[in-house]
């Protein structure tokens, strides 16, 4: 049976999912050091993209980012992220359609599996609260790898990417030869994103796109005989 990587923020569930989780920690940070949180997130995010232009698997790990911008104001204790999670994630929306597309691609003879830049220790969390776990045969993190989904290593042994970015989910993939099915608006988020991660993705295309999970998962059907 082939098996199909499909990402989880944005394709599974949407990325504001993960909004209290974070408005909670960067309150109490924000208290600590006397700013407002949104300016205190405003750093954590600059990070962030400053750590993934360079593709660093770091650009995911939540508490080395928070942790890094408040000990630039000599703060060095932050909340764990996974506590905090713990008390969010069963509240977590799931994105129309995401137990179907996965069962979907199960009753197609395919294995599916999870495909994140996230770290292992937040995204388990995730996948298990919300159930993910009875459809897939597995969970692949950057942390696992060592590298985001920019290495050949992380694709080995797929044909298949599902996803919404157009540098992890489509560039990547199809650079080491796997099959791919982009999930949104590809124009905007080519654009988007090729811009944030310095990607020329003028010559890139995925194999299918879809605007919502039902149609990927007929890609995924007009796809099968090549995986």
């Amino acid at each position: 049976m082939g098996l199909v990587l499909v990402d989880l923020d944005g394709t599974l569930i949407p990325l504001e999912a993960w909004d209290p989780v974070f408005y909670e920690i960067s309150a109490t940070m924000a208290g600590k050091i006397g700013i407002q949180p949104g300016e205190f997130w405003s750093l954590v995010k600059a990070l962030h993209y400053q750590l993934m232009r360079r593709f660093s698997p770091r650009a995911f790990d939540w508490q080395y980012l928070i942790e890094s911008v408040a000990s630039s104001f000599g703060i060095y204790e932050a909340p764990r992220i996974e506590d905090v999670l713990a008390k969010y994630v069963a509240g977590f929306p799931v994105i129309d359609g995401a137990y179907e597309f996965l069962r979907g691609i199960n009753d197609l003879g395919l294995r599916a599996a999870i495909a994140t830049n996230g770290l292992r220790r937040y995204q388990s969390i995730v996948v298990e609260a919300l159930g993910f776990s009875r459809y897939i045969v597995g969970l692949r993190t950057s942390d696992d790898y060592g590298c985001v989904k920019n290495c050949r290593e992380y694709f080995e042994g797929a044909s298949l990417m599902i996803g919404d970015n157009p540098v992890f989910d489509v560039y990547f993939p199809k650079k080491f030869g796997l099959r791919t099915v982009f999930v949104g608006d590809w124009h905007k988020a080519a654009r988007r994103y090729g811009e944030l991660l310095g990607v020329d993705l003028s010559d890139v295309k995925p194999d299918r796109a879809a605007s919502s999970l039902a149609e990927a998962l007929g890609a995924v059907k007009e796809l099968t005989g090549y995986l």
